[in-house]
């Protein structure tokens, strides 16, 4: 396991994000939706990170352990 690590999500992350989510989906039920359910796809999750650029109220961060996001 690599240094866990912060930054903002790039519109390029859009996939893995939706990929992350419907895999944690499964694995909690303090979620909204469970496995595979996870309500974006990746062009809505990358309309979401393009309206969040600039955005001086509201801030995604992505934890990445190395490449991957964990």
């Amino acid at each position: 396991m690599a240094e866990i690590t912060y930054r903002r999500p790039e519109v390029s992350d859009a996939k893995n994000i939706v990929d992350f989510y419907n895999y944690v989906g499964g694995e909690t039920s303090y979620l909204s939706f469970e496995k595979d359910e996870y309500p974006l796809d990746a062009a809505a999750q990358e309309a979401a990170i393009r309206e969040l650029e600039g955005n001086d109220n509201n801030i995604m961060l992505l934890a990445m352990d190395g490449e991957e996001i964990a």
